[in-house]
Formats: structure tokens, C-alpha cells, sequence
């Protein structure tokens, strides 16, 4: 799950904060995407499917 702060992410795996990322684009995002070195093996599946929610509300109050 990826937490959109404003001008920074944070980025969870099972609801546990595994990195604070700066934002270097501070506009809004029409698409996401990664790429690897070659050699590397691929971090998430492919294709990378993403939700999106405008409140964590329903989760931090345990609607999950």
C-alpha cells in the first residue's frame, strides 16, 4: 500500500511502514511504473495492478 502524505509517500507491505519516499513530481499522477537493472529479479508482478483511495479512514477504523 503506498500513502499519498502530499509531498512525500509511505510506502506499507501488510500495514507496516517500509519506507518514506520524497515526492519529486508534486503534481498529480496519471500512471505508475518501475524498472529493474539488468540481472535483477522483478519486485512486483507484472502487470502491477493499483487501487487508489482518497481516505485510509475505513482502515485505521478497522473497516478494513
Amino acid at each position: 500500500m503506498i500513502y499519498d502524505h502530499g509531498d512525500h509517500y509511505q510506502i506499507l507491505f501488510d500495514y507496516h511502514t517500509v519506507h518514506y519516499y520524497k515526492k519529486r513530481i508534486l503534481k498529480s499522477a496519471t500512471s505508475i511504473s518501475y524498472g529493474i537493472a539488468d540481472g535483477q529479479s522483478l519486485v512486483f508482478s507484472n502487470p502491477l495492478a493499483v487501487t487508489t483511495y482518497s481516505s485510509m479512514a475505513q482502515f485505521v477504523a478497522g473497516g478494513g
